[in-house]
């Protein structure tokens, strides 16, 4: 890494001029955050989570945020395996609930909606950025979600960075690295206003290079006084989960993979159930989702569409439900054009999901768990191809 000389103002300072800029935030619906402490390089450089009431028991989480050249590198070159993860958390665990659905622009996200104390409420919204490769070095990111609530109590809403592990086992979660766990921000549901207040601007181009260049430095001092944990290798070979998917590149990679989820499919029992993922070759409208999914009996699963912003960059939605008014929400909060649905996850039989495959026309893939192989959703791999 080469040494750059900056300022001495500390980052944090640095960071609460650029960010607020002599502006009035309307506090409490946005709160800012700066990397200060290379505790874990993975973390943003900055951000700010806002979060707004849409109605009277509906609200939304949205985080923005960027990373610098050299965090990238690090993150592409050495961390091979894990994958810069998000969450929006009920601190609580208890008052709220997933709001329908949530969205990102971060490359091949897998989101998780995960109910971590079994009472039946999705107390915990993830995504996880698994094509880290097309990740850009102080590019502007998002992750959005919505809450819904009940009751009286005052949720706290917090969102969290972190790294997770590649996958081990079928079945299994994206599992976060020990210690890689940062907190961002949060916001108290009582301190929400139904009024829209205006977020900061981006930081500009050369705001951000300032803000990096102090990061940089830190972190070459860092590193030259103590060196960072590389990752553990030894976790490969003791894998069950096919290795294939990370290294899809091209169409003939695809197609090779795709034959070898016919096989696994085809070795699925046909009574039972089994996770699995549906890629479609093309995005479809609600109603043609929703008719595939009545069809199968698939109203139980996520659905993945893919959205775009005014700039053509691509955006990923997962809803927990066919639900158009959340659909709509997401799609208007974050000023997206719709293109359609384009995966389903969730779990159905071998008799289901082999008829699926063989009677549906716009179906590219049809995974379905085994013993040896993780279904991952293949879309945007398949977009790539594309190119």
């Amino acid at each position: 890494m080469k040494k750059k000389f900056v300022a001495t103002l500390s980052v944090a300072m640095l960071s609460s001029a650029l960010v607020f800029g002599g502006q009035a935030i309307a506090a409490p619906s946005v709160a800012t955050w700066t990397n200060s402490t290379l505790t874990n390089w993975d973390k943003p450089i900055s951000g700010s989570f806002t979060a707004e009431k849409i109605s009277s028991t509906l609200a939304y989480n949205q985080l923005d945020f960027w990373w610098s050249s050299s965090q990238v590198t690090y993150m592409q070159d050495n961390m091979t395996r894990n994958l810069p993860t998000f969450d929006f958390r009920d601190n609580g665990r208890s008052a709220l609930d997933s709001g329908g659905g949530a969205s990102t622009d971060l490359p091949d996200p897998k989101f998780d909606f995960e109910d971590d104390n079994g009472d039946g409420k999705i107390d915990e919204i993830e995504v996880v950025s698994r094509g880290k490769e097309d990740i850009v070095a102080l590019a502007d990111y998002q992750f959005y979600a919505s809450w819904s609530k009940s009751g009286t109590a005052n949720a706290y809403m917090i969102a969290y960075s972190s790294m997770s592990a590649r996958l081990l086992f079928p079945g299994g979660d994206h599992n976060t690295i020990p210690g890689s766990t940062d907190s961002l921000a949060g916001h108290w549901w009582n301190d929400l206003s139904t009024m829209s207040f205006a977020s900061p601007p981006p930081l500009t181009l050369a705001q951000k290079q300032q803000l990096a260049e102090q990061y940089d430095q830190q972190l070459e001092t860092h590193m030259a006084t103590r060196q960072l944990e590389q990752p553990n290798n030894s976790e490969e070979q003791d894998s069950k989960v096919s290795a294939a998917y990370l290294e899809l590149k091209s169409a003939n990679d695809l197609t090779r993979y795709v034959q070898q989820a016919d096989n696994a499919l085809s070795a699925i029992p046909s009574g039972g159930v089994t996770d699995f993922t549906i890629t479609l070759n093309s995005p479809v409208s609600f109603s043609e989702i929703s008719t595939l999914a009545d069809e199968y009996d698939l109203a139980d699963s996520i659905f993945y569409a893919r959205a775009h912003n005014e700039d053509g960059k691509r955006f990923t939605i997962a809803l927990t439900a066919l639900n158009q008014e959340a659909l709509n929400t997401i799609l208007t909060h974050q000023n997206l054009e719709f293109s359609g649905f384009i995966e389903i996850e969730g779990k159905a039989s071998g008799e289901v999901l082999r008829s699926i495959k063989q009677n549906e026309s716009n179906i590219f893939a049809v995974e379905a768990s085994t013993e040896e192989f993780q279904p991952s959703g293949l879309y945007w791999k398949l977009e790539n191809s594309r190119k």
